[in-house]
C-alpha cells in the first residue's frame, strides 16, 4: 500500500536565516515559520487568532537561496514532507522533534522583492543526509 506525506505552509519567518555547513558537506538552513488560524469564541460572535510555529529545513541550493534572500518576517510558501527525528540532548535525554523538510521554497511579498528573485525561486532540491543533525533547532 502506498503512503503520502506532504505539508504545505504559507506563513512568515520568525528568525533571520543562518547557513550552516554540516560535516557531510551538505548546506542547511533551519527556519521557524509562523502560520495563523482563527477560531470563533464560544458563546460569542467574536473571533480569536492564534499562531502555530513550524520548524523547516532547507537543503543545498535552497539553503543558499534562503540564506541570501529570506529574512525575519518574510512571507514564504513551503511545500515539503513531515519527518520525526530523534537525538540525544547534552544531558543524554532522548528528544523527538517534528520537522518539515522543504521540497519547494518560494519567497512571497512585495512586487519589487519578488522580481529580484523570480529566477531563483525554483531551485533543485538536494536530498538531506540520512541522519541530519537537528540539535540546532
Amino acid at each position: 500500500m502506498k503512503s503520502f506525506n506532504q505539508v504545505i505552509l504559507l506563513g512568515n519567518t520568525c528568525t533571520d536565516t543562518v547557513l550552516k555547513d554540516l560535516p557531510s558537506g551538505m548546506k542547511v538552513v533551519n527556519l521557524v515559520v509562523a502560520t495563523n488560524q482563527s477560531k470563533k469564541k464560544k458563546d460569542s460572535d467574536e473571533w480569536e487568532t492564534f499562531s502555530d510555529f513550524h520548524y523547516v529545513s532547507c537543503w543545498g541550493a535552497q539553503a543558499e537561496f534562503a540564506a541570501n534572500f529570506i529574512k525575519k518576517g518574510s512571507q514564504v510558501f513551503i511545500e515539503g514532507r513531515l519527518s520525526v527525528n530523534s537525538y540525544e540532548d547534552k544531558d543524554g535525554k532522548k528528544v523527538r522533534s517534528v520537522n518539515i523538510s522543504a521540497n519547494t521554497l518560494n519567497l512571497l511579498g512585495q512586487k519589487k522583492e519578488a522580481e529580484v528573485i523570480a529566477g531563483q525561486a525554483t531551485l533543485p532540491v538536494d536530498k538531506p543526509p540520512m541522519n541530519p543533525d537537528y540539535k540546532d533547532f
